[in-house]
């Protein structure tokens, strides 16, 4: 069995039975929350400082005396490596490498500040906001900015595709800071893929416009705390200011024929996407470059199976070290 839907159950099932976890010499499930955390971010090779661990720790809520304890244990058995702030399972070079994509992030954040306005203002568009890297406060020489976007109901393929013209014309088609590839619309908030990659990219999402829309999102998607029970969500942002044009542009649009657009560009997005991307099987296009009526999501390189494979690998490697 997968150590993380082991880990999962057995914590639910404690739950569920108000039982007790034994408290000598250490409980096995905060071992396991601990270094599955370690884990995740160490397939990125981001270490982590002592209030992340407590603050991300996956499956259950770590008090400072847990959390404590498995770091002596972890650390006495050189699992875990300590240098100054930060814990790390690798090598001691990604401090350097987490605190120079931390100044890439601040340097970028200014782009995509005003980029995530000018997506706002584009009609349909209800809620904005980054994901990725730069949601994490940081960023690689070569990382573009993500952005996720909810829209109106039944709008989604119009709003995108205004979007992308946007950005093929007047960026010229550069998506250093403009990488549109998650929509969802008001009537499809809640994520399928119930896992700890996709757990880990909404609790990390930095709401930039739209809090009430965010709010709804968040909401729908309450699932994540199974994975982030002591994620805090802050959804305080800016509201959307539409100009004229966008408030025009939605009330033309709501007759019977801007809806047979919008099946059609959506036809002709997958249409686009099934030539470009050549024959992959139903499986691949429902996890990678999934399509519908109200969600739109582009995610052709499969990072998420790639990550939690390698997260799996990892953990196991750790359990295995305190033969657990």
């Amino acid at each position: 069995m997968p150590i993380l839907s082991y880990v999962s159950r057995m914590t639910s099932e404690a739950r569920k039975q108000n039982m007790q976890m034994p408290m000598a010499p250490i409980e096995p499930y905060a071992v396991k929350a601990v270094l599955s955390t370690l884990a995740y971010f160490s397939v990125f090779k981001h270490p982590l400082r002592y209030d992340e661990l407590q603050s991300h720790s996956h499956f259950d809520v770590l008090s400072k005396n847990q959390l404590n304890q498995v770091l002596q244990i972890a650390i006495g058995s050189n699992v875990i490596k300590q240098s100054g702030s930060y814990y790390i399972l690798g090598d001691k070079s990604e401090i350097l490498r987490r605190t120079i994509g931390e100044e890439n992030a601040h340097q970028a954040m200014q782009k995509a500040e005003k980029f995530s306005e000018i997506i706002s203002q584009f009609p349909f568009v209800k809620g904005v906001a980054l994901s990725g890297s730069i949601s994490k406060g940081y960023m690689d020489a070569d990382s573009d900015v993500d952005y996720f976007i909810i829209t109106a109901p039944g709008k989604l393929w119009i709003c995108r595709t205004l979007l992308i013209l946007y950005k093929k014309i007047i960026l010229l088609n550069s998506r250093k800071f403009f990488c549109l590839n998650y929509f969802v619309d008001e009537n499809n908030l809640a994520i399928p893929d119930q896992n700890i990659f996709t757990a880990t990219e909404i609790v990390f999402l930095k709401t930039m416009y739209g809090p009430e829309a965010m709010n709804s999102f968040f909401k729908a998607n309450e699932w994540i705390f199974n994975f982030y029970p002591s994620a805090k969500i802050d959804v305080s942002a800016k509201q959307i200011a539409k100009p004229w044009i966008s408030t025009f542009a939605e009330k033309i649009c709501s007759t019977w024929l801007c809806n047979i657009f919008e099946v059609t560009l959506r036809k002709v997005t997958v249409l686009f996407w099934r030539i470009k991307f050549g024959k992959r099987t139903p499986e691949w296009h429902q996890a990678q470059m999934r399509n519908k009526a109200g969600v739109s999501k582009h995610h052709p390189n499969g990072f998420q199976v790639k990550v939690m494979e390698a997260h799996e690998q990892i953990l196991q490697s750790c359990l295995e070290k305190l033969s657990l």
